[in-house]
C-alpha cells in the first residue's frame, strides 16, 4: 500500500502537539525526514509520522536533542537529499551527482568507523588498566592475608607447643608423685 505524503500540520495534529513544536523538530532531526517541496506545499513521507513520534516519546523521557539524535540514528535510517541532474538547481548551488554523495558518503562512514574503533580502544584499554589494577590490589590483599594466616599459624604451634610441653610437665610430676607414693606405701607395707 501505498501512503500518500502528508503536510507537517496534518503530523502535528496526529501526534496532539503544535504545529511551531513540529516544524522546530523537522527542523532539528531533518536528516532522518524526507520531504519534498518547500514552504506551505511542503509534504513529508509517511514515516515521518514514527520518527516525530518517536521524538515525542524521548523528549518525555527527558532526554537532550543529542540524545534524541543519537537514538534515531540507531532506530531510523538517514535521509540523504539527491536531486536528480536534469532538476533545476539555482546558480549558486552546484549540481552534486550520485556517484560523488557515495564518495562524500563512504567518506564519512570510514571516519566514524575510525572514531569508533579509536573510542573503543579507548575504553578496551581503560577496562584493562581497571582490570590490572584490580588485579594488583587483589594480589596485594591476598599477600596480606597469606602473611596473616601464617602469623596465626605460628601462634597456633607456639601454643600447641607449650601446651604439649606443660602436658607432659604434668606428667611426668604424676608419675613421681605415683612412684614417691608406691615407696611410701612399699615402705609401709615392709615391702
Amino acid at each position: 500500500m501505498n501512503e500518500e505524503w502528508v503536510s507537517l500540520s496534518t503530523i502535528a495534529r496526529e501526534l496532539d502537539i503544535a504545529d511551531s513544536t513540529a516544524r522546530r523538530w523537522a527542523s532539528m532531526f531533518s536528516d532522518f525526514l524526507e520531504a519534498k517541496g518547500r514552504g506551505a506545499g511542503r509534504r513529508f513521507n509517511p514515516q515521518a509520522r514514527d520518527v516525530l513520534r518517536r521524538v515525542q516519546q524521548l523528549y518525555d523521557k527527558n532526554l537532550t536533542a543529542d540524545q534524541i539524535a543519537d537514538t534515531l540514528r540507531q532506530e531510523f535510517s538517514v535521509v540523504v537529499d539527491v536531486q536528480s541532474e536534469d532538476e533545476r538547481t539555482p546558480s549558486n548551488v552546484p549540481a552534486v551527482k550520485t556517484e560523488e554523495v557515495l564518495h562524500m558518503m563512504a567518506q564519512a562512514m570510514a571516519e566514524q568507523q575510525r572514531r569508533l574503533v579509536n573510542e573503543l580502544r579507548i575504553q578496551l584499554s581503560d577496562t584493562l588498566s581497571a582490570l590490572r589494577n584490580e588485579i594488583a590490589a587483589t594480589r596485594e590483599e591476598n599477600e596480606k592475608l597469606r602473611t596473616m594466616l601464617d602469623e596465626r599459624l605460628n601462634e597456633s604451634e607456639q601454643r600447641l607447643q607449650q601446651r604439649d610441653k606443660m602436658l607432659l610437665d604434668t606428667l611426668q610430676t604424676m608419675n613421681e608423685r605415683a612412684n614417691e607414693k608406691k615407696s611410701w606405701w612399699q615402705r609401709l607395707m615392709g615391702k
